[in-house]
């Protein structure tokens, strides 16, 4: 279970892109849900006319993405424990907690889900970012304990989940790119 092998790459190439579509699709489905009209991609949804129907929408939708990267987090740790150990299943781990710390290194604070919900509710931005990479890394450290992984296979799969991402955000910025122009 240790080892990184061209088919554990895949993988997590795989699971980079779904757990992008899961995240963007959570605050889609809300945005939808409230009665915008929205789109998205890989690395955004967004309301199609510029602005949500009413300013209250715009700190809920933002809230989901982060929700239901939460939510799979917790699903990836339930199903490893009902079905055993599997690499797919720790990529479903890992990929959270490393992309939802990851942005807050590279970009403006108040660009990220998290600190834009925390700034509605009057909190410190980062109040809610620091919870919620506990709470995923909780969930990660679990999964690790069950998978039984070194740390030297922990920190090659979070390395590989920049890069994928990297690759994975730079392709989606180019192929929207290509449509709108």
């Amino acid at each position: 279970m240790n080892k990184i092998t061209l088919n554990y790459i895949g993988i997590l190439f795989l699971v980079v892109i779904a757990s992008c579509l899961i995240h963007e699709f959570g605050h889609y489905v809300t945005g939808v849900f409230l009665g915008n009209d929205m789109g998205m991609n890989l690395n955004r949804a967004y309301p199609v006319e510029g602005s949500y129907a009413a300013s209250w929408h715009y700190p809920v939708v933002v809230s989901a993405g982060p929700v239901i990267t939460i939510l799979q987090g917790i699903v990836a740790l339930v199903l490893m424990y009902v079905f055993g150990p599997a690499k797919w299943l720790y990529g479903f781990l890992i990929e959270p907690v490393t992309l939802r710390i990851w942005p807050y290194l590279v970009s403006p604070l108040m660009s990220q889900d998290e600190a834009i919900v925390s700034d509605h509710l009057g909190m410190s931005p980062w109040i809610l970012p620091i919870f919620v990479w506990l709470l995923l890394g909780a969930l990660a450290w679990w999964g690790s304990k069950k998978m039984k992984v070194s740390l030297k296979f922990a920190v090659f799969t979070i390395l590989l989940v920049l890069v994928i991402f990297q690759v994975v955000l730079r392709s989606n910025n180019l192929v929207v790119s290509l449509i709108h122009n």
